[in-house]
């Protein structure tokens, strides 16, 4: 069950990578990139691991996540550089949504290895003092934290210097604020997750 999660974890990753080349306008409130639809999982999913095995399991994810996603801009770019075929009219399109992938890669692996150590200290931190007891305090309050963070740090990357400083902010603001939603409405998710696992694992239940 480890190496589904480990792996569900990675795949996550690399899809809200390639989503957020697509940015989208959030009710004329703030430009959103479409990672935001598939990040706060890759949340969740951390939680459970720590939850389930520890603090050196989840480190261990974070790690290949940050590995696999540098193999895929490593690929990404070689691809970009070929040659275009005579009859393949697609080469700028592929530049205009891809070319723009790594800095999102460089901001999305930045963002992503600080947050989730983060999330894995505050939410280490936290159980150290609840114990198995107040899950969804340790998982909400070190998703917090983490959420704020990676939303400075990918949005300063990515988007710094490309949108204005009001549409900046406005983005920072309401992307951090939905992924902090998405982890509070994914929290029944989360505890099902942790209760299945405990007892397919730890044979507690």
């Amino acid at each position: 069950m480890f190496i589904f999660c480990a792996c569900l974890s990675v795949v996550l990753l690399i899809v809200s990578n390639l989503t957020a080349t697509k940015l989208w306008d959030f009710f004329g409130v703030a430009m959103l990139d479409g990672g935001i639809l598939s990040f706060p999982l890759a949340f969740v999913l951390s939680d459970v691991i720590l939850e389930i095995w520890g603090k050196r399991k989840a480190q261990y994810v974070v790690w290949c996540g940050f590995l696999m996603n540098l193999i895929l801009v490593g690929f990404l770019v070689a691809v970009q550089m070929l040659p275009a075929g005579a009859e393949w009219e697609h080469q700028a399109a592929y530049e205009a949504i891809l070319g723009f992938m790594p800095r999102i890669v460089l901001g999305s692996l930045v963002a992503y290895l600080v947050a989730q150590l983060l999330n894995i200290v505050v939410f280490v931190k936290i159980r150290e003092r609840t114990g198995v007891r107040l899950l969804w305090l340790r998982s909400l309050g070190s998703s917090v934290v983490a959420n704020l963070v990676n939303s400075l740090v990918f949005c300063g990357i990515v988007f710094g210097g490309v949108i204005s400083m009001g549409e900046w902010w406005a983005m920072v603001g309401v992307s951090c604020g939905l992924m902090i939603l998405g982890e509070i409405i994914l929290t029944p998710i989360t505890y099902y997750a942790v209760k299945k696992m405990r007892k397919l694992v730890l044979g507690q239940g």
